[in-house]
């Protein structure tokens, strides 16, 4: 997961500034658009996740990063739910979160 947050805030610097196409970080997910899963599920993320998803405002999209969160890597399992956007890498590049978020949004 450290390695996904790492290219996850890499988009916002200036080499790839996703600010430019209106994507930005937002503090809590009363202010956000877009919840992002990353790293290994456990059972104990899912009450989490659902309070989180719930105080986002409408509409609201969740994207899922990287081969954890996805397929469980070596040590998990992945998440049997269906995400808006899925961004698979072992992590994801920087150019591949942009551009998943960008083809979702139809840009």
């Amino acid at each position: 997961m450290r390695a996904c947050n790492a290219e996850l805030k890499s988009i916002f610097s200036p080499q790839y500034d996703a600010n430019r196409f209106n994507i930005f970080e937002a503090e809590t997910p009363r202010h956000a658009d877009a919840l992002v899963i990353m790293g290994v599920y456990t059972n104990g993320m899912e009450k989490i996740i659902e309070e989180a998803y719930n105080a986002m405002p409408d509409p609201k999209i969740v994207i899922a990063m990287g081969a954890c969160t996805l397929s469980g890597g070596i040590i998990g399992s992945g998440i049997n739910k269906k995400f808006n956007v899925e961004i698979a890498g072992c992590p994801p590049t920087p150019y591949s979160i942009i551009s998943a978020i960008l083809r979702y949004r139809g840009d």
